[in-house]
C-alpha cells in the first residue's frame, strides 16, 4: 500500500493532466450535444493544447529518467562492477595456477573472495546477487574443511614411523586415534635417552614444516627438492645428539646420510599417509565447485558491463 501511495505521489502531475483532459472532453461532449459549433472549436483547441503539453511532459520525464538511470548505471559500472570483476578475476587466475596443496590450505583465497563479494551485495541485479550469495555459502563450506592441524598431527606420526623403522627410536608416548578423539598411551620399554632423541628430532621437524614451501614438498613428495635437504638436516641433528647412532640391522647397508635420506624419499610417502586418514578429494571438489561459480559470476558481471556500455556509455560505443 505504501509503495502504491509513493507511485501516486510521484506521478500526481500526470494524473491531474489526465483528469483535466477527461473533464474538458466531457464538457466538449455536452456542448456537442447542444450543437454549439463555437464552443466545440474552443474546447477542441483546449484539448489539443493539453494533449500536446501532456506528451511534452512525458517526453521530458522520459529524458530525465534516462539521465538518472545513465548516471546510476555508469557509477555502478565504474565503482562496483569493474573493480569487482578485476579483483575476482585476479583471484580466479591465480587459483588456476595453484598446486593441489595450495588449494587445500589457501584460506587467503577464501577470505579475499568473500570480502570482495560482501562489498557488492547492494547491486540491483538479482541474478548476479543470487550467484554471489551462493558463492559465499560455498566459500564458508570450504573454510570449515580446515585440515592444517590434522596434517601436522599426521606429519608427527609420519616422522615417528620413520625414526622407529630406521633407527628403532620411539617416543615415550603413543597417540592412537579413535572415532571420537585420541588416546595417549605410555609406551613400555622406552628409555629416557631414546625418548629425548625422538622428541628433539620431532621438534626440529615441526619447526621445519612451519614453512609452507617445505610442508608442500613433503606433501607432494617432491624428489629431490627440499625433502632431501629436510631429511639430511634431521639425520644430522640426530647424529649430533648421538654421534654413534646406527640404523637397525635391517638397514645396515645404508651407510651415509644421503643413502638414508634417499631411502626415506622412496619408501615413505606422507601423501599416502594423509590419504589414509583424510578425504582430500572432497575439499578439492568443493574448491572446483567454487571456481565454477566464480567463473559464472565473472561472466555475468562482464555481460552487465557490456550492456551498460551499449545503452549508456556513448564514448565506448
Amino acid at each position: 500500500m505504501r509503495k502504491l501511495f509513493w507511485r501516486l505521489k510521484l506521478y500526481k502531475s500526470y494524473l491531474l493532466y489526465i483528469i483535466l483532459i477527461a473533464l474538458i472532453a466531457w464538457a466538449l461532449f455536452m456542448v456537442y450535444k447542444q450543437e454549439d459549433k463555437t464552443l466545440i472549436g474552443v474546447f477542441g483547441t483546449m484539448i489539443g493544447v493539453l494533449i500536446s503539453g501532456f506528451m511534452s511532459m512525458l517526453n521530458n520525464r522520459s529524458n530525465k529518467d534516462f539521465d538518472i538511470n545513465r548516471e546510476n548505471s555508469l557509477y555502478r559500472k565504474n565503482n562496483i562492477y569493474i573493480p569487482m570483476f578485476d579483483e575476482l578475476n585476479a583471484l580466479y587466475r591465480k587459483s588456476l595456477q595453484q598446486s593441489e596443496f595450495s588449494k587445500i590450505f589457501d584460506f587467503l583465497f577464501i577470505q579475499k573472495t568473500e570480502e570482495i563479494v560482501n562489498r557488492s551485495f547492494d547491486i540491483p541485479n538479482k541474478s548476479l546477487n543470487k550467484k554471489l550469495l551462493k558463492l559465499v555459502e560455498e566459500l564458508r563450506e570450504l573454510s570449515l574443511m580446515n585440515y592444517r592441524a590434522l596434517f601436522r598431527n599426521l606429519a608427527d606420526k609420519y616422522m615417528d614411523t620413520i625414526l622407529n623403522e630406521i633407527y628403532g627410536i620411539q617416543g615415550k608416548y603413543e597417540v592412537r586415534e579413535r572415532d571420537d578423539g585420541v588416546d595417549i598411551d605410555l609406551r613400555e620399554g622406552v628409555t629416557e635417552e631414546e625418548s629425548y632423541l625422538h622428541d628433539e628430532v620431532i621438534k626440529i621437524f615441526r619447526d621445519e614444516i612451519e614453512n609452507d614451501f617445505i610442508f608442500e614438498n613433503l606433501y607432494e613428495n617432491k624428489y629431490p627438492g627440499n625433502n632431501m635437504d629436510l631429511y639430511i638436516k634431521l639425520i644430522d641433528a640426530l647424529t649430533e645428539l648421538k654421534p654413534n647412532i646406527e640404523a637397525v640391522q635391517e638397514y645396515k647397508e645404508l651407510k651415509s646420510k644421503y643413502q638414508i635420506a634417499d631411502f626415506i624419499l622412496n619408501k615413505f610417502s606422507f601423501k599416502e599417509k594423509i590419504n589414509e586418514k583424510v578425504d582430500i578429494s572432497s575439499k578439492l571438489e568443493q574448491h572446483q565447485k567454487i571456481m565454477k561459480l566464480l567463473q559464472e559470476c565473472l561472466n555475468e558481471i562482464q555481460t552487465i558491463i557490456v550492456y551498460i556500455n551499449k545503452k549508456y556509455d556513448f564514448s565506448d560505443v
